[in-house]
């Protein structure tokens, strides 16, 4: 079995390190950050010359009223992470952020996560936030710039875990286990070599 060691600091690098491995997995996902990034340009745009045309602002600001929502995004995330491993059995769930690097996680401090269960407590706060956005915007489509501007942070802001996605899809998803370590501000990942049970 190896074992491979982060530090809570050196984070940010490590999962740089696993978007760099192109797997399908990376280029469906890059996929969509250029078309949400592309919906939101767009209509950013659109409303810029709204502006010039008619002289009304109304939609400009009102993107301008969203960034307080996106905190209340981050927090949600974490803590739908935080509910994921509590639903796989977690005991000891803890919260943390390098602020400098604008990195916030979730972890369970001293105990053993397997692939499968690590990858539902990854895939969490993807699903509900993109399913609870999507169905916001069939209830209520006069809000599809409030709805855009969301999107469009939140699948950015999911790099990380379709990083970590990468990781544990490239090492085998029965391969994997991770485990926190809140104290030593770390991180043991365990990959199982292909002779192992």
């Amino acid at each position: 079995m190896r074992t491979i060691t982060i530090k809570h600091e050196d984070f940010k690098h490590f999962l740089i390190e696993q978007l760099k491995n192109k797997s399908l997995l990376i280029r469906l996902y890059s996929a969509l950050q250029i078309i949400i990034s592309i919906l939101f340009i767009a209509q950013v745009v659109y409303d810029f010359i709204q502006l010039f045309r008619t002289n009304e602002n109304e939609h400009l600001i009102s993107f301008l009223f969203v960034i307080p929502l996106i905190p209340l995004l981050i927090i949600i995330h974490e803590l739908l992470h935080g509910l994921g491993y509590k639903i796989v059995g977690a005991k000891s769930v803890y919260f943390g952020m390098e602020l400098k690097k604008f990195m916030f996680y979730a972890g369970s401090d001293r105990e053993r996560i397997g692939g499968r269960k690590f990858l539902f407590i990854i895939l969490l706060p993807f699903v509900v936030i993109s399913l609870g956005l999507l169905l916001y915007l069939i209830l209520d489509f006069s809000h599809y710039r409030l709805i855009l501007f969301l999107s469009f942070f939140h699948i950015l802001s999911c790099s990380g875990d379709s990083a970590l996605l990468n990781f544990i899809f490239i090492n085998g998803i029965d391969c994997v286990e991770t485990e926190d370590f809140r104290a030593e501000q770390k991180t043991n990942y365990y990959i199982k070599m292909g002779s192992e049970s």
